[in-house]
């Protein structure tokens, strides 16, 4: 997303999932003193789990390893459309 590289080059540190998820990536966003932050649409970041580990298995992915971790105040943001 073009967006987040403008906010990169600015010298803001925004974590983002890696490359694969590119396409799930919708947005910049912030939170209460947090920001900017990548914002993923979670059913795609499950889809494309899904497609790689199997049917139904992305989604316990993503609960676990994805959304149940915090990696600082950079955290992505995850929403439903």
């Amino acid at each position: 997303m073009e967006k987040l590289a403008e906010y990169q080059l600015l010298g803001d540190e925004i974590y983002s999932l890696p490359d694969k998820f590119d396409s799930a990536l919708v947005a910049v966003g912030w939170r209460f003193k947090d920001g900017p932050l990548a914002v993923y649409d979670k059913n795609k970041v499950i889809g494309i789990l899904d497609a790689e580990m199997g049917e139904d298995w992305g989604e316990e992915f993503f609960d676990f390893n994805v959304i149940g971790s915090w990696v600082g105040d950079s955290t992505p943001i995850f929403i439903e459309l």
